[in-house]
């Protein structure tokens, strides 16, 4: 539900800003696939799902799936961060992001792989001891 919210809050800021030729990356196969009308969306999302798709039709947005830890990290990031906030906020410079996502991204432009570790009853695993 979070990237479905962020996802249209972007595309309203992209038409806003002039931008109409744009690259939409998402780590949900599954809201990429509701978007592409490869599948139905369940109720709980129709609505926005059904925003998406009215604005996109306004505008040459390709939807393509990433994987998460190649690439959208930053975008995971953001949208939690935006599901906890009472009030929207928007970052119009990278100075004004959380200390978390500037690091992502600092991340991203030096090609550092990032991985996401799991727990499981207090036992982390890295990539690198498994």
């Amino acid at each position: 539900m979070a990237e479905a919210r962020a996802l249209l809050t972007d595309l309203n800021l992209c038409l806003r800003m002039g931008l109409y030729k744009v690259i939409v990356e998402s780590d949900s196969q599954l809201i990429i696939n509701m978007i592409t009308h490869k599948m139905k969306a369940p109720w709980q999302l129709s609505y926005i799902i059904d925003q998406i798709t009215r604005l996109s039709s306004n505008a040459e947005f390709v939807f393509v799936h990433i994987y998460r830890e190649g690439g959208n990290m930053v975008a995971d990031n953001l949208a939690n961060i935006g599901e906890h906030l009472k009030n929207p906020i928007d970052y119009d410079q990278i100075e004004s992001l959380p200390a978390s996502v500037k690091s992502l991204i600092r991340m991203d432009l030096q090609g550092t792989t990032n991985f996401k570790i799991k727990s499981s009853k207090n036992h982390y695993f890295n990539d690198a001891n498994s």
